[in-house]
């Protein structure tokens, strides 16, 4: 009988240490998916290799590069597509040496089945949002700009009153949408803006990926009803990173999680990729 009683002790001390083995594995494991995912992306493109970029890429990506036009000022989306982007890589027009790439990869977050992710090098630097659709991490959303892009002054205090400002606008968003004010979404969300939202279908517990546009979502928020109670509506913001007049950040509401990518277009912050998960 003792020597039961000291087997089970030892059996319920050991499973809290087994159990948190496995989450801090788990969470490597992912991890390490998601930096090669974003290796096969970047790699791929400067490597020509088609293949890598096919795996890292979902066919539902939306790939965005907010260009100044030399000749107005004005900046307009270029948008990239599943089938241009490995066909640009087969063609090998991106093919640079490993010693000319300056690659360098950062996980800027990443929690459950969505990983935020920047990616610098010498001929594009990106903002990847990445999210494990059916036990594989593809890229879904992009964000990019060129390494010569003016970056501004990078002074603490401006840093500060672009944070404030980026807070702002994504406030603007948000409390819109709870208080159906379409003018102050219209403020911030660019009318080009892509929202991806994953869904899980409950006949068969397989993800993919819904978009919707700038006018169904508006007309979504014309049509909502029963808002949730301010106090109900737990709003968080946290600004990940930014560069040269871009910017990652997180939403978090009682309803969903939103992964945020914005751009600096005529001197006001817009929101251009957002990726949701309900909660």
């Amino acid at each position: 009988m003792k020597r039961f009683l000291l087997i089970s002790i030892a059996f319920l001390v050991y499973i809290p240490g087994w159990l948190y083995s496995q989450d801090t594995t788990v969470a490597g494991i992912n991890r390490n998916l998601v930096l090669q995912t974003a290796y096969d992306y970047a790699e791929g493109f400067y490597s020509g290799d088609a293949a890598r970029m096919e795996s890292a890429i979902s066919q539902d990506i939306c790939k965005v590069y907010p260009m100044i036009y030399p000749g107005t000022g004005k900046t307009v989306l270029i948008f990239s597509t599943y089938s241009g982007l490995i066909e640009l890589t087969r063609s090998k027009i991106g093919i640079r040496p490993d010693s000319a790439r300056r690659l360098s990869v950062k996980v800027l977050a990443i929690k459950d089945d969505i990983a935020c992710v920047k990616v610098l090098s010498s001929g594009f630097n990106d903002y990847l949002n990445i999210a494990n659709i059916n036990g594989r991490w593809k890229i879904v959303n992009v964000l990019w700009t060129t390494p010569d892009a003016q970056p501004g002054d990078e002074s603490k205090e401006l840093l500060i009153q672009e944070k404030e400002k980026i807070t702002d606008a994504i406030r603007d968003y948000i409390e819109g949408v709870y208080t159906g004010d379409l003018e102050r979404i219209n403020r911030t969300l660019n009318p080009e803006c892509r929202r991806a939202t994953i869904v899980v279908l409950p006949q068969t517990g397989r993800k993919f990926i819904d978009r919707d546009g700038f006018t169904g979502f508006m007309q979504t928020v014309s049509n909502m009803k029963g808002i949730p109670d301010k106090n109900k509506q737990d709003i968080s913001i946290e600004i990940l990173d930014s560069m040269n007049g871009l910017c990652f950040a997180v939403l978090s509401t009682a309803q969903s999680v939103n992964y945020i990518q914005l751009a600096q277009i005529n001197s006001r912050w817009q929101m251009i990729n957002i990726l949701r998960k309900r909660k």
